[in-house]
């Protein structure tokens, strides 16, 4: 065995000697390549210094630093992409030749824009499913007799892009859509009576709205009307309006997830209410907080959120009907013993119990239908 590795040892002497005597022995004689600019169809190289000796590059006179790699690649030198508002698309240009590169626009990376109202409307009406449109500016909007109406496409997404929206005359911004999104920025409103309105509506006579609000700032509330509606990360500030800062209109179901919501003279959260469910005006509240009162109608749910006044069962007259609706609120289990403030009813005689998944349940009744097992 000891000879053996003797052997081995003895054939690997040579090797080890050679490479030592390289190291010590290439003396490099050095010589300064400049460096060449890549253009659009050339390679270019960076300053270095090459061993005519043992045939290595460094990255300085001294031979301190050996590099592997002294090419740069040919490239265009493209610029920031620019929009073409007139084709609706994207480009960038290099600098070097005439080369230009086209993007279509639609999408979160490269959004079709809009510059005022005309060409917001235009560019939302001609534009396909799961388009992303985005303000690059702030707008001037004017509401006829009742709104400027926005139906975006399928799947889409109106983003303001942190501008402000302002709202003239006495209409409202009106949005609609099937699984779309209305997001970061402000709407605000130059309303001529400026103590009523809203500043934003959500949904109208069309079917299947389902509109998601993030990231939004206004100044006046929103009317929900035939359409599901999810808040997230909102601050409405309905203050020195008449209404609401969220109203669940007919056919509607409003769900609050965080943000912050001031309410207006009369309540903070409203919602309408008939005989017919189809009708009424659905609120889920999950989190945020509310500034005012919030009015439970139909059926309001509370899973969550902060409150600073008080919350009113209020049973409803429905337009054609001559007897109010009884009002509903559910608070859930795991809340209601975090849910601080009171619970009144107006009009009809309140009662108070659980349900069987052991939610909190208050209920008006024009008779007493229900034992109070609380």
């Amino acid at each position: 065995m000891k000879k053996k590795l003797g052997i081995i040892f003895v054939a690997l002497l040579p090797i080890v000697f050679s490479l030592c005597a390289c190291s010590r022995i290439c003396k490099h004689k050095l010589v300064k390549v400049n460096y060449t600019a890549e253009t659009c169809t050339e390679d270019g190289n960076i300053e270095y210094w090459h061993c005519s000796l043992c045939d290595k590059n460094f990255a300085d006179a001294d031979a301190a630093e050996e590099i592997s790699s002294t090419v740069i690649l040919a490239a265009h030198a493209y610029g920031d992409y620019e929009y073409d508002f007139e084709n609706k698309r994207y480009f960038r240009s290099c600098s070097r030749c005439d080369d230009i590169v086209k993007t279509d626009a639609g999408n979160e990376q490269f959004p079709l824009l809009a510059r005022d109202e005309t060409e917001l409307t235009s560019v939302i009406q001609s534009a396909k499913a799961k388009s992303h449109i985005k303000l690059a500016n702030d707008i001037t909007v004017t509401a006829g007799e009742y709104e400027v109406v926005l139906r975006l496409p399928d799947g889409g997404t109106l983003d303001l892009g942190g501008h402000t929206v302002t709202v003239k005359n006495n209409g409202g911004f009106l949005v609609e859509g099937t699984d779309v999104t209305l997001q970061n920025g402000k709407v605000i409103t130059d309303f001529e009576t400026p103590n009523i309105g809203y500043a934003v509506f959500l949904g109208d006579a069309v079917d299947d709205n389902r509109i998601t609000v993030r990231n939004l700032d206004t100044k006046g509330g929103f009317n929900v009307f035939n359409c599901e509606a999810a808040f997230y990360d909102c601050n409405v500030d309905a203050t020195n309006r008449l209404y609401y800062a969220l109203w669940a209109d007919t056919h509607s179901t409003i769900t609050v997830n965080s943000g912050v919501y001031r309410g207006g003279e009369i309540a903070c959260v409203h919602s309408t209410a008939s005989r017919e469910a189809d009708n009424s005006g659905y609120v889920i509240l999950n989190g945020g907080t509310f500034y005012g009162k919030i009015y439970a109608t139909f059926c309001t749910t509370i899973n969550g959120g902060n409150f600073d006044d008080s919350i009113v069962l209020t049973p409803y007259l429905y337009d054609g009907e001559t007897e109010k609706t009884e009002a509903k609120l559910i608070v859930s289990k795991d809340y209601a013993s975090k849910l601080n403030i009171t619970v009144t009813a107006t009009d009809y005689e309140m009662f108070d119990g659980k349900d069987a998944n052991g939610n909190r349940v208050y209920e008006t009744r024009k008779k007493q239908t229900l034992t109070n097992n609380r």
